[in-house]
């Protein structure tokens, strides 16, 4: 079995944040990141169309956070494929997603760490 990310709930300081950013949301959220992220997301090009996500680091390497672009936010998609390719680990939503988003959002992610393996041998 490999490790998994979970989705939580719970705003755990230990849980990383995911940043889930519309590209019409985009340039006011990048104006309150540190300038060091602004630098990081610049030089890595990244847009935050749907399904696009950065990873952000801490001062000493570590896993400060997650970028998840959503394009226009009418893609739920958008969040399936990160608890396959995040590390593992706890992750929250940072920000305020209206409920049906959030339902949508828990769903593609559910969707996407989703595996049918009964009859695989190995990891995948």
């Amino acid at each position: 079995m490999t490790a998994m990310s979970a989705l939580v709930r719970e705003t755990s300081t230990k849980a990383t944040p995911i940043w889930p950013v519309t590209e019409a949301d985009y340039e006011s959220w990048l104006g309150g990141r540190a300038e060091s992220g602004r630098a990081w997301l610049k030089a890595t090009g990244f847009k935050p169309t749907a399904g696009r996500h950065v990873l952000l680091a801490t001062a000493d390497g570590g896993l400060a956070g997650v970028v998840l672009g959503l394009g226009d936010g009418a893609d739920m998609w958008a969040w399936g494929e990160l608890p396959r390719t995040l590390p593992a680990g706890a992750y929250r939503v940072e920000g305020k997603l209206d409920p049906d988003k959030a339902t949508r959002a828990a769903l593609a992610w559910s969707l996407g760490a989703y595996r049918f393996g009964r009859y695989k041998q190995g990891d995948d």
